[in-house]
């Protein structure tokens, strides 16, 4: 029941490509996110917190940042609709 306030990221832990986002209980980075300065309160057992990334957008934490595309090729035939790097799927 007591309650332990979560800090940054003090160890200064990298992953390449990637920006710190905070802390979670499940290893998959899925649920809660804790950042520095949040109130976690404990349970009556042992509490892991797992490091939250995200992929970095050009220096800035984007949640659905994903490589883009900046252009592509056809050997044959003719693309679907015209190239946009916002453009998900092509045929």
């Amino acid at each position: 029941g007591s309650t332990a306030t979560v800090m940054s990221n003090a160890g200064g832990f990298v992953k390449s490509g990637y920006a710190f986002v905070g802390w979670t209980l499940s290893a998959d980075g899925s649920g809660t996110v804790y950042k520095n300065g949040d109130k976690l309160t404990m349970g009556a057992s042992d509490v892991t917190l797992y490091a939250k990334w995200e992929i970095d957008a050009g220096g800035v934490p984007d949640p659905v940042a994903a490589p883009k595309l900046s252009s592509l090729q056809l050997s044959a035939g003719v693309w679907s609709t015209a190239f946009a790097s916002e453009t998900t799927a092509y045929t």
